[in-house]
């Protein structure tokens, strides 16, 4: 991921990120899901998380993945798994952690289940 949510401890970070970086960092995210997706058994549970709070590589990331892969749905039982101070934020089977929240850097967590 481009690490945009470090950038709390590492400042230096928004310097060295130019806007093609994302567009090349994206593709390979996509290619990573789209490689692994069929490697996985049904019921089970695939976590794809990155430490950048940029909404393409995140939450835009996992919708695309899954109108491209009908046999995933997002896991809403993610929220069973994380520390109470983030269960209500993760209903969804998503969430996103804002750098400075829970004093961490800024990540993103999505459940994916296959059917």
């Amino acid at each position: 991921c481009t690490g945009l949510g470090v950038m709390r401890r590492h400042p230096e970070a928004k310097l060295t990120k130019k806007p093609e970086d994302l567009d090349a960092i994206f593709s390979i995210q996509q290619k990573i899901l789209n490689n692994v997706a069929p490697l996985l058994k049904r019921g089970g549970t695939l976590v794809y998380s990155t430490c950048t709070v940029n909404r393409k590589e995140n939450d835009k990331m996992v919708e695309q993945f899954l109108k491209q892969h009908t046999e995933f749905e997002l896991d809403t039982t993610l929220a069973t798994r994380l520390p109470v101070g983030l269960k209500d934020q993760a209903t969804t089977g998503m969430v996103q952690l804002i750098p400075g929240d829970f004093n961490t850097d800024g990540f993103f967590i999505a459940a994916l289940k296959r059917k």
